[in-house]
C-alpha cells in the first residue's frame, strides 16, 4: 500500500510540474494573444486536480511517518512553498487569466508569463525538497 500511496504522490507531482512547464511556456512566446491564453483554462483544472491528489497522498505519507516529517526543516520548507503556490493560483493567476479572457481580442499585455515563470520556479522547488526529505528518510 505504502509503495502504490508514493507512486501516486510521484505521479501527481509530475502531472503538477508538467502543467506548470506547459502554462509558462504557453505565455512564454510574444505576443501573448486571448487564443493562446485560451489554452490555460484545461490547465486551470488539471494542476488543481494533481495538487489535490499529491495532498491526499501526502497525508498518508505524513501520517505513517509523522517522526520524520515533523522534525524535518525542508519538509516545511516544502509546504511553506506548497501553499505559496496555491496562493499564487488561486489569488492571481486565475485572476489574470480570466481578465485577459475577458479583454477578448489583440495583444494581451501583462506579467502573466513572470507569474507563470515564478510558479513553476516554486513547483521545482517543491520537488528539490520533496527529494531531500526523502532521501534523508
Amino acid at each position: 500500500m505504502h509503495l502504490f500511496v508514493l507512486i501516486l504522490h510521484v505521479v501527481g507531482a509530475g502531472i503538477f510540474v508538467g502543467a506548470i512547464a506547459v502554462a509558462a511556456y504557453v505565455t512564454f512566446r510574444s505576443p501573448l494573444y486571448s487564443t493562446r491564453i485560451a489554452l490555460l483554462k484545461p490547465l486551470q483544472v488539471i494542476i488543481p486536480l494533481a495538487t489535490y491528489a499529491q495532498l491526499a497522498t501526502g497525508i498518508y505519507l505524513f501520517l505513517i511517518n509523522i517522526d520524520h516529517f515533523v522534525y524535518s526543516e525542508f519538509f516545511w520548507l516544502k509546504m511553506i512553498l506548497y501553499a505559496a503556490d496555491g496562493l499564487l493560483a488561486t489569488f492571481i493567476l486565475k485572476k489574470r487569466v480570466e481578465a485577459d479572457l475577458a479583454q477578448g481580442e489583440g495583444e494581451i499585455k501583462n506579467n502573466l508569463r513572470n507569474f507563470y515563470l515564478l510558479q513553476l520556479l516554486i513547483a521545482l522547488l517543491i520537488i528539490s525538497f520533496a527529494v531531500t526529505v526523502g532521501e534523508s528518510h
